[in-house]
């Protein structure tokens, strides 16, 4: 079943608005994708529910304290983690999650992967180098608020990129456009040799 850019931009907001509920209680998902969004029926339509909760690191607090992941771990699923996060799941905030947000938005617009790949070590390659298809020349019709969000989401520095829902949701309105400039893509890439 195939939704419409519409229907998909209303249900993505609404799984934004699921992830800025738990962004204001310090937790940052660390593996949203779309397996992870369940959709319940309503009088309204159709309302997007971010589950899976399995992954997630409490950033402030006692829980803070108690990180369920060692340093240096990659957690999460491939074509939907952020850079920092392939490098060290401990080390990411609430950006890594508006990356994974820019990930499932991307798929949204133009029903392909943003970072495709059939190993997780050719998809990390992909992240960490930045290299994505322009979402408009999958879908040409893309309005310019939605393609400035989804490279606004996967901007290679966590400091250059959408910092948090809320603006994330002004960028996707066109109520505040994102100035992504050419950041430098980083000169590591992982290697491309299998352990």
């Amino acid at each position: 079943y195939r939704i419409s850019l519409h229907d998909g931009l209303t249900l993505f907001r609404g799984i934004v608005s699921g992830v800025r509920a738990a962004h204001r209680h310090d937790l940052v998902h660390r593996d949203l994708k779309p397996a992870n969004v369940l959709l319940f029926r309503s009088s309204e339509g159709f309302v997007p529910k971010v589950t899976d909760f399995g992954l997630a690191k409490v950033l402030v607090g006692r829980g803070a304290e108690l990180g369920q992941t060692r340093q240096g771990i990659a957690m999460g699923t491939p074509a939907y983690m952020a850079p920092e996060q392939i490098r060290d799941a401990r080390a990411v905030d609430q950006r890594a999650d508006i990356f994974s947000l820019g990930c499932i938005l991307y798929e949204l617009a133009t029903r392909s992967r943003a970072f495709p790949g059939n190993q997780a070590l050719e998809i990390y390659n992909n992240i960490v180098s930045g290299r994505y298809t322009p979402p408009q020349e999958l879908a040409p019709d893309l309005p310019e608020p939605v393609v400035n969000a989804i490279d606004g989401c996967l901007i290679l520095d966590r400091d250059c990129r959408i910092p948090d829902c809320d603006t994330l949701l002004k960028v996707l309105a066109g109520q505040l456009v994102w100035d992504v400039e050419d950041h430098p893509v980083p000169d590591e890439v992982l290697a491309t040799e299998e352990c």
